[in-house]
């Protein structure tokens, strides 16, 4: 018999965001990303020696992006 994944009725939707659309001039999120993409993370790099082989590893600063911008998100109350 064939296993199927358990459909999830009170799942949340998932909608599409177009970063340069949402990151625009003055927002905290994009004064984020701006200071992050100045950090020099290439000490990472000697870390992940997946070269030749391995999955590929999600880049630091994107990592980086995320677990700082969540809690400001997390925080904005509902209008």
């Amino acid at each position: 018999m064939a296993k199927y994944k358990q459909t999830e009725r009170e799942q949340g939707l998932f909608l599409t965001v177009s970063l340069p659309e949402q990151l625009v001039d003055g927002v905290f999120e994009h004064t984020l990303a701006c200071l992050i993409g100045n950090i020099d993370l290439n000490d990472f790099d000697a870390r992940y020696a997946n070269d030749l082989t391995g999955a590929p590893a999600v880049n630091p600063a994107a990592l980086l992006k995320i677990s700082t911008a969540i809690p400001s998100a997390l925080s904005v109350p509902a209008k």
